[in-house]
């Protein structure tokens, strides 16, 4: 089965549940959160402040899983109902691995 890096960016206001989701997925291994700030030309939805820095904070986590996984992932997503949507993007991954030290 092969398996794909799952990328996905949000706001703060959804990442409890957003986290709470993925953490729901049983066969999800894990995923990792990162902070991070989005610019865009459209800032309609910026608030004042962000408008002012130019600049969102967005969280993005990243997903390791097969097509079962990210199927169920994406079943969990829908069922929050955001006003605002939740971006991802595929990756097919041709490698992954761990490197031992000697």
């Amino acid at each position: 089965m092969s398996e794909r890096l799952i990328k996905l960016y949000f706001t703060g206001e959804q990442r409890p549940d957003i986290v709470d989701a993925l953490m729901q997925v049983d066969n999800l291994s894990g995923f990792t959160l990162y902070a991070i700030e989005g610019f865009s030309h459209r800032q309609d939805r910026f608030d004042l402040d962000e408008q002012i820095r130019g600049s969102r904070s967005m969280y993005s986590a990243e997903v390791i899983c097969n097509d079962k996984t990210f199927t169920e992932i994406k079943a969990s997503l829908k069922k929050l109902n955001f006003n605002e949507p939740l971006r991802y993007y595929v990756t097919e991954l041709s490698e992954q691995g761990c490197i031992e030290a000697n």
